[in-house]
């Protein structure tokens, strides 16, 4: 079956973004005195939300911290996050012949929104997605499949004419419980075993294999 549209996470999809999450996250927990963490560690952290992020970042203990490291990480991160963050090898050339074929493209992410917007416009340029969804509070946080509803709606399309393209187990329920066709991939912060064991029945290993997707 071929598609006409194509919703991107972000993290460990479009971009990496690893380093500059890890180094937010770890400057707010050091502004309060708390352990710091590998970004291996961080990796195994991220995937459900900045709110999350920060949960599993404290000890048990500290999660009264939670509210004041999650405010020290999203001004730190919106100030460094194109520091060290990357676009993943072929992913640009990718996108550029999605375009060019005329597929319709958005983005479905835990990131919030604002940052979300600001990293997907600096490395794609403005209105390359035609929606960009993160999170404003906890509204459709994935795998909630709010978010990817929503896209589908304002893009006056089918929910058949998608695939949602992640590298998470998050990404593959969030594209499950949408009713959409799950893509893995597997350059990003999770493994092929975790995908599969999230039902991901499809997964890639480049870029470029998205294009045999479309019509």
């Amino acid at each position: 079956m071929s598609y006409r549209g194509v919703i991107f996470d972000l993290d460990g999809t479009l971009v990496d973004t690893l380093d500059d999450l890890a180094g937010a996250m770890n400057y707010g927990l050091g502004r309060l005195g708390e352990p710091t963490h590998s970004v291996e560690q961080c990796r195994r952290m991220i995937g459900n939300g900045i709110s999350k992020f920060a949960e599993r970042a404290l000890n048990s203990d500290k999660q009264h911290l939670h509210g004041e490291l999650l405010e020290l990480m999203k001004v730190r991160y919106l100030e460094k996050c194109f520091d060290r963050s990357v676009l993943y090898e072929g992913m640009l050339e990718a996108v550029k012949q999605l375009r060019k074929a005329g597929v319709r493209l958005a983005v479905v992410t835990n990131k919030n929104a604002d940052a979300a917007k600001l990293i997907v416009e600096h490395f794609f340029g403005e209105g390359t997605f035609e929606v960009i969804i993160g999170i404003e509070g906890d509204k459709w946080v994935k795998p909630d499949p709010g978010g990817t509803h929503e896209i589908i709606r304002r893009m006056g399309m089918s929910k058949d004419d998608f695939i949602l393209v992640g590298d998470s187990d998050v990404d593959i329920a969030t594209a499950i419980n949408a009713g959409v066709k799950p893509v893995g991939v597997t350059w990003g912060f999770r493994s092929r075993d975790e995908l599969i064991a999230a039902g991901g029945e499809t997964i890639i290993d480049s870029p470029g294999e998205i294009l045999s997707f479309i019509k």
